[in-house]
């Protein structure tokens, strides 16, 4: 089971959402997608209408999400409960997403230098 934080404005959809209505996500005719794929599917067809790379999938989207806010100064551990994801599988996705290079090696001797006793 995940637990995800809840921002303000999705707090405020949740709050708007009517009672008897036990989904938040709904299609554009405010009714249950139809089955599990549905989402990625509708997804893979905007995908295909403005041009963006076919191999390029959903969950890449979250990937690259997790990217910037680890390159943002989050950590494993925060990245994990944003995503809704154990600290393993945000440590493997931030693996196969971040590039790592020099300049990565320099911002450690920034932090050395800031903290220092």
């Amino acid at each position: 089971m995940a637990t995800i934080p809840v921002t303000t404005r999705m707090a405020q959809i949740i709050k708007e959402t009517p009672a008897d209505q036990n989904l938040i996500l709904v299609n554009s005719r405010n009714r249950q997608f139809p089955h599990n794929l549905s989402i990625g599917d509708l997804i893979s067809t905007w995908r295909d209408r403005i041009g963006i790379r076919k191999e390029l999938r959903l969950q890449d989207a979250r990937g690259t999400a997790a990217t910037r806010l680890f390159r943002a100064g989050c950590s494993l551990n925060q990245i994990a409960v944003h995503m809704g994801w154990s600290i393993s599988y945000a440590s493997e996705v931030i693996g196969r997403y971040v590039e790592i290079n020099g300049t990565d090696a320099d911002g450690i001797l920034e932090k050395l230098k800031t903290h220092q006793p």
